[in-house]
């Protein structure tokens, strides 16, 4: 068993010290048996953020939350965390396995009361989003392996299925994944959008929006292609038109 705690954490960063507000906490009981070493405890408590995990290292359990306007402000003074602001609380459980050739990860988390602002004044926000994913990652070729993942939020659900990542150039896999987007609605993404994408703030957008889309990459060329794109109810209007586009549907 053993006990630690970490006070004063402090660096210097552009030539200003930095240091964390609270101290870091950690404890680990770990027993054993023929099989191997069990972590009967391995709990680490931030300022921003627990994690609290069990088992084997074959097969370990963790739980773990984070403040995210607590988190950006803590280690914002050590990394630079890009030019956005974000607020809301994250939730989440899984389970990680490391082996000697591979590992495997799987969990779900939700973020509540997400707000994300930009320099410029801008800000988006969603209520509450599901995030479930399960990869593994092969030591000898170097490929992360997307069996799925998902977000599910307020605007929609999107999925990703037979994802390929190249974790070095020297990977024999090029990079691709299937995508597919359900029941999205364009009104409530509209707002990302033009944060994230450069779209007018005086655009008007609304449809329900179903696609699968296969994503591939050779080298730094992306290929985006689709057959299966339906949006419902589209309706778009350009701040430099004077009528909106409104068919009854798009494929």
């Amino acid at each position: 068993r053993a006990d630690a705690i970490v006070t004063g954490l402090e660096d210097t960063v552009d030539g200003k010290k930095t240091t964390l507000s609270e101290s870091i906490t950690a404890g680990v009981l770990i027993s054993s048996d023929k099989a191997g070493i069990i972590f009967d405890k391995l709990d680490v408590s931030a300022p921003f953020a627990r994690v609290n995990c069990t088992g084997r290292i074959e097969s370990l359990k963790n739980e773990a939350g984070a403040d995210l306007a607590k988190l950006q402000s803590e280690l914002g003074q050590f990394v630079k965390v890009g030019e956005y602001t974000m607020a809301g609380e994250l939730v989440g459980k899984g389970q990680i396995s490391v082996m000697e050739d591979k590992v495997t990860a799987s969990g779900s988390s939700t973020v509540t009361n997400l707000r994300l602002s930009s320099q410029d004044g801008q800000s988006v926000s969603e209520p509450m989003a599901d995030i479930g994913f399960a990869v593994n990652i092969d030591k000898k070729t170097n490929i992360l392996t997307v069996d799925s993942a998902s977000v599910n939020a307020s605007f929609g659900r999107v999925d990703v299925s037979s994802g390929v990542v190249p974790l070095d150039a020297n990977s024999t896999q090029p990079l691709g994944a299937t995508v597919s987007a359900r029941n999205v609605d364009l009104e409530k993404l509209l707002p990302f959008g033009v944060m994230f994408g450069s779209l007018p703030k005086e655009m008007q957008l609304s449809g329900i929006g179903n696609s699968t889309l296969s994503v591939t990459a050779d080298g730094d060329i992306y290929k985006i292609a689709t057959d299966s794109t339906r949006i419902d109810g589209l309706r778009l209007l350009h701040p430099d038109k004077e009528k909106p586009f409104e068919p009854n549907y798009v494929t």
